[in-house]
């Protein structure tokens, strides 16, 4: 069982700018609104890979405007539509390939997970390792700096004890 929109002169359908829809219902034409095409449109576009329930939510809001007809000037047959979509899910048959769409977007969600995980590992390492060598840089130079100060003073020490003239005072006898 699928929901089918009765007319052709609507499946290049798409909402209005103006209403609060998700952005997919703005875009992707009305012939397309089926949960496995959205969530192929919300994995291949969104930043942030959000967990099932919110996107699985965000589509059955968007549904719902649209089918208790929110949207201004929208043809009869897109809201029968969208609410045969919305049935659907509550059928047997729906129940299944929602489960199905389910597993499939949780297992592209926890791939994505592991790769956002470790990316942040691979970020905290780089930073880690940049903090290491910042911090053997400062180190170092410290270092230098410190050999330089302590040769400067041997030097300064040593020009004054052995590199200058030596003046031996000597008594002044005075002869009376």
């Amino acid at each position: 069982m699928t929901a089918v929109l009765r007319t052709k002169i609507y499946l290049n359908y798409k909402v209005p700018n103006e209403y609060d829809t998700f952005a997919y219902f703005k875009i992707v034409e009305a012939q397309f609104w089926q949960l496995k095409h959205y969530l192929g449109f919300r994995l291949k576009t969104d930043k942030v890979i959000l967990p099932w329930s919110t996107v699985y939510n965000e589509w059955q809001k968007s549904l719902n405007l649209i089918a208790k007809n929110s949207i201004k000037k929208s043809p009869g047959c897109i809201t029968v539509f969208c609410k045969d979509l919305l049935e659907i899910c509550e059928t047997f048959e729906g129940s299944i390939v929602r489960q199905k769409c389910e597993e499939w977007y949780n297992e592209f969600y926890q791939r994505n997970l592991d790769k956002q995980v470790a990316e942040r590992i691979r970020e905290l390492d780089l930073n880690i390792l940049s903090e290491h060598k910042s911090s053997e840089l400062f180190r170092n130079a410290s270092n230098e700096i410190r050999n330089a100060s302590n040769k400067r003073l041997m030097e300064d020490n040593g020009e004054a004890s052995s590199g200058g003239k030596r003046i031996r005072s000597e008594p002044e006898l005075v002869c009376t």
